[in-house]
């Protein structure tokens, strides 16, 4: 009867593709028993990749204002209160990113820090960010009035100026007609167009708009250093006036490189912040009409933040402020940790109770000052080793695509792993769980409990790897057949599997998935590791009752399925 319904699905599977959402939700419930207790006994669509997690490769293009340069930006994956989960570095308008994160925890955000932009990510594959195009003509929609008569300047706060004649004491104002994205000679004011004029406001020097509906536009740049802590400031007044004005930054190519608006409220303009790490020059850009003025323009830059290693990054910034060598940390997974629960008799079937290996996993990458990978320092947990069979467990990297990398990138593996001979970047963890462990436990209800043992260890890598996405693929292998290794799905064995038991007795072609779509492997990407595998002989759908129409519908409903175990089935 089984192959009979797979005969008559196959219609509706021809035309998906790999994307999970592609499945028509509730699509093979109408087919499967409900509540079944038996794994075995339901399908699954054949490419769900069996992870309760929001996962993939994500390109980003940037659509960038043509005169703002990107390359070698920051570009950041943030969380909802603003912490930064990984970063990568613009080029050519474009970054990739590999996320991983918890179904039901977390909300993620694109951000590109030198302008503010940013944008939620919704399990997507690519986004087109728009940054740096910001309509500088634009009104505000509040109406400002500035305190005092009509037409006297306000007076501005005491601070250390470096700008020359920011109170317009004398009419020394220069022509520029070019882009206000263009960096202007410093050491004193510049007009963009003629709509604007210096003029002695009872005594007081102002640049007043002359028009009601035309911007008048003035411009002063000073030379900077990289990471200095800056606030600036002016005052205007007028009936109805109409103000913006913006902190630009460029680097020393002249390049336009980010910028920061002046917060506009009654009568006084403030901005404040930290000069870009490749910053060169700090150019005031002001606009006003409606016949309003702006006096006591100011900018104060300090000294730059301490920068203790010299590697570009300030000490506030840097994670490591003392090591040159690394400035950033990433995970992975992107959010939370990653466990893995495995079935160990690929490839025939086994008793889907998941917890013949069980592992917790993250692992800190750390980076350069320009976000290329430095090192990766795991921390995997042991949490059952419920198998009759000594199995051994490994790790190897892949790209976002999960396909082998063609380069070595790692230099030395240090801790409780090794370098794996037989695997072009690969390591070994123990090939023995047994003889790995400190005292004997399976944490499976039938076995010896015991509290999980860590396994802590470091990979280096060398420059071939830079800022590419790359991901570990954690297996688990037969200690007395090597080549029998089991794989999360979308993996593919490594060089030292042992390529003559694909496609036998249940597995399809090496794809650790079963003719029905079950799998040999699972992952649950939760916040705090709350998974509880199931005990011995409990199959996962008596387990987690909400399992089935979770993995029925290619992981897209029923996500909260891992916070509803039966008491007294799971560990």
């Amino acid at each position: 009867m089984k192959k009979l319904i797979t005969f008559l699905l196959a219609a509706v599977f021809i035309m998906s593709c790999d994307k999970q959402e592609d499945y028509t939700p509730n699509l093979l419930s109408t087919v499967n028993a409900p509540n079944a207790e038996d794994l075995d006994d339901i399908i699954i669509p054949q490419n769900f990749n069996w992870s309760s997690s929001y996962k993939g490769t994500l390109s980003v293009s940037l659509d960038a204002n043509s005169a703002l340069n990107t390359n070698g930006a920051p570009i950041h994956i943030t969380n909802l209160s603003g912490e930064i989960l990984d970063r990568a570095v613009i080029e050519n308008n474009e970054a990739e990113f590999y996320y991983n994160i918890p179904q039901n925890d977390e909300r993620i955000f694109l951000k590109y820090p030198n302008t503010g932009e940013s944008v939620e990510i919704l399990n997507q594959e690519n986004i087109i960010l728009p940054v740096g195009k910001e309509d500088r003509d634009i009104e505000r929609d509040s109406t400002f009035v500035g305190s005092g008569k009509k037409g006297k300047a306000i007076v501005a706060k005491t601070a250390a100026n470096v700008l020359v004649n920011g109170d317009f004491t004398v009419n020394d104002i220069g022509f520029d007609g070019s882009s206000e994205y263009d960096v202007r000679t410093p050491g004193k004011w510049y007009a963009q167009d003629s709509d604007g004029e210096w003029v002695d406001n009872s005594g007081n020097g102002v640049y007043k708009s002359k028009k009601n509906n035309k911007w008048g536009t003035i411009m002063q740049s000073v030379a900077a250093s990289p990471n200095a802590p800056y606030s600036a400031s002016f005052t205007y007044t007028g009936n109805s006036n109409k103000v913006t004005g913006y902190v630009d930054f460029f680097d020393s190519n002249d390049n336009w490189i980010s910028y920061k608006n002046f917060s506009e409220s009654s009568g006084n303009a403030t901005a404040s912040g930290t000069t870009p790490n490749n910053c060169a020059y700090v150019q005031i850009y002001i606009k006003q009409k409606k016949k309003g003025y702006i006096d006591d323009v100011v900018l104060d830059m300090t000294v730059p933040n301490a920068d203790s290693d010299g590697d570009g990054v300030i000490d506030s910034n840097d994670e490591f402020p003392n090591d040159p060598t690394k400035a950033y940390t990433s995970k992975f997974p992107t959010s939370g940790y990653q466990t893995l629960a495995f079935e160990d008799l690929w490839p025939a079937k086994g008793d889907f109770d998941f917890n013949d290996m069980v592992v917790s996993n993250q692992v800190v990458y750390g980076l350069d000052a320009n976000g290329d990978k430095v090192d990766a320092t795991f921390t995997i947990s042991l949490d059952a080793a419920g198998s009759g069979f000594s199995n051994g467990l490994a790790v190897v990297f892949t790209d976002g695509n999960r396909q082998a990398i063609n380069q070595s990138i790692i230099t030395s593996v240090s801790g409780d792993a090794s370098l794996d001979p037989n695997v072009p970047n690969g390591v070994i963890v123990f090939n023995d769980v047994f003889l790995a462990q400190t005292n004997f436990y399976q944490n499976n209800g039938v076995g010896l409990s015991g509290t999980p043992d860590v396994f802590t260890f470091t990979i280096v890598f060398n420059s071939a790897v830079n800022n590419q996405v790359i991901i570990p693929d954690t297996y688990i292998f037969r200690t007395l057949t090597r080549g029998q290794e089991v794989h999360l799905d979308g993996f593919t064995g490594t060089p030292a599997a042992n390529s003559s038991f694909n496609n036998t007795i249940d597995d399809v072609s090496g794809t650790y998935n079963t003719d029905t779509g079950l799998p040999w492997a699972i992952e649950i990407v939760t916040a705090n590791k709350t998974f509880q595998h199931p005990n011995e002989k409990v199959d996962i759908l008596l387990a987690y009752p909400g399992f089935q129409l979770w993995a029925e519908n290619g992981g897209g409903v029923n996500t909260t399925w891992v916070t509803s175990p039966v008491p007294g089935l799971v560990f």
